[in-house]
């Protein structure tokens, strides 16, 4: 990607584990090892600070690295290379 990326991984998360799915329906998600309300709270970090970085343009330290507060997540940055 020219303009960079964003890899947010986090322990125990399947791509359903960032919906309400597994709140909603429990029994068909078992073998999703992270807790909903955690993967969902994650969520409600990571995607409003992506966005008020690039969309209005303010700084946000939670994409900055990984955080102490979200210790399940693993931030990896990757720059667009300068040619």
């Amino acid at each position: 990607m020219s303009s960079g990326v964003y890899l947010v991984t986090v322990k125990g998360g399947m791509h359903n584990s960032f919906s309400d799915m597994p709140l909603i329906a429990p029994e068909r998600y078992s073998n999703i090892e992270i807790n909903a309300e955690r993967a969902l709270t994650i969520t409600n970090a990571y995607i409003p600070a992506f966005f008020d970085r690039y969309l209005k343009g303010r700084q946000q330290s939670l994409l900055n690295g990984n955080s102490t507060k979200f210790p399940e997540v693993t931030l990896q940055c990757y720059r667009p290379r300068k040619h």
